[in-house]
């Protein structure tokens, strides 16, 4: 045998030994991988089922406070839409109240005016009548002094001739 055959040889008799182990160790290795990696997939399918049922509860959940607040809202838009027509009535009673008395109240005033103006219209004619006479008398008056003055400047001469 030669070198080379010797070197052959105790290569396969001291690295086949380990090559062989640690073929059965990769063997191992992939198996405990494939092992783990099914664990794996079927506990993250297991995560993916239930945060997809968690999920569906919530969906569950939030449809079901839509829908409740919906009917709440609805509910609210139908009592502010019920006050809404009862304010308009009580608010249209009350303009219809207010327009009657401030149609009598004018009534009223204009009567109170009218009969004021009136009064007034009539002392305003008392009162020219009043300076009227009070002005005739004054003609008169003054009619009067005049030929009174003239009797008073005739009879003078008179007395200074005396």
């Amino acid at each position: 045998m030669g070198v080379y055959e010797e070197v052959k040889q105790a290569l396969q008799d001291i690295v086949a030994p380990e090559l062989k182990a640690l073929q059965v160790e990769i063997k191992r290795l992939d198996e405990k991988i494939d092992s783990l990696d099914g664990k794996l997939s079927a506990r993250m399918d297991s995560l993916d089922k239930s945060l997809h049922a968690r999920m569906d509860s919530l969906d569950y959940k939030i449809d079901s406070l839509d829908k409740s607040l919906n009917a709440r809202m609805d509910s609210l838009d139908y009592k502010i839409d019920s006050l809404d027509e009862k304010l308009n009535g009580r608010m249209d009673s009350m303009d219809k109240g207010l327009n009657g008395r401030i149609d009598s109240l004018d009534k009223s005033l204009n009567g109170r005016i009218d009969s004021l103006k009136a009064e007034i219209t009539t002392e305003i004619k008392r009162l020219d009548e009043k300076i009227d006479i009070a002005i005739q008398i004054r003609e008169r008056l003054a009619a009067i002094e005049g030929r009174f003055e003239e009797r008073e400047k005739r009879r003078s001469p008179a007395k200074t001739k005396k």
